[in-house]
Parts: C-alpha cells; structure tokens; sequence
C-alpha cells in the first residue's frame, strides 16, 4: 500500500496525481486520521479478511471485478466521478492473470 498527498491537479483522475517529488503519507498520519491498512496474501486471504471483518464488526461485504471488460464503459466513468465523500471499506485483491501459452 502507498499513500501520498492527492496533487488536486485538474485530468484525468485514474492517474497517480502524486506530487513531483512524492509526497508520501506516513504510517503515523495514517493511524491519526484512523486509516487502517494489512498486508495480506492473496493465497489464503479469506482467514484473514475474516478476522479483520470480525475483530472490526464489519456487516456487509461484497466482491467486484473492476474491468472494462466486466463493466463497460461504466468502468471509467465511475473513476471519473470523483471520490466519495463518505465512509467505506473495501478489500481489494489483484485480478489472476491468464497464463500466456503460444498458439
């Protein structure tokens, strides 16, 4: 996980928009605001996630594949719009990938 100062500069809000040089936010800021964050594995991260669900008391969750090929053209719209002003959790893991076999 990497957490940086958002540069606020006007485009295409996919992008980075880190600050040149980074601006990185430090562990101890993150806990001051309560931004929580786990390095988790992706082989065997159910235990896990069940843990933190359960040691935070989360209620609901739910699992999405964020593509264009999921999603359409809803998919870079809805990173278009903006960030939430509101609070929510997510847990994001890293699509797998096919493996590349010549034909």
């Amino acid at each position: 996980m990497r957490a940086y100062y958002y540069d606020n500069v006007p485009g295409d809000q996919r992008l980075p928009h880190d600050y040149v040089p980074s601006r990185p936010v430090s562990n101890e800021t993150l806990e001051a605001i309560n931004v929580k964050h786990w390095q988790i594995p992706v082989e065997g991260h159910e235990p896990k996630i069940n843990a933190i669900a359960e040691e935070r008391d989360y209620k609901n969750r739910d699992t999405i594949n964020v593509s264009k090929a999921a999603m359409g053209d809803v998919c870079s719209q809805s990173f278009l719009t903006g960030f939430p002003q509101y609070e929510w959790y997510r847990f994001m893991r890293p699509k797998s990938r096919p493996s590349s076999r010549s034909a």
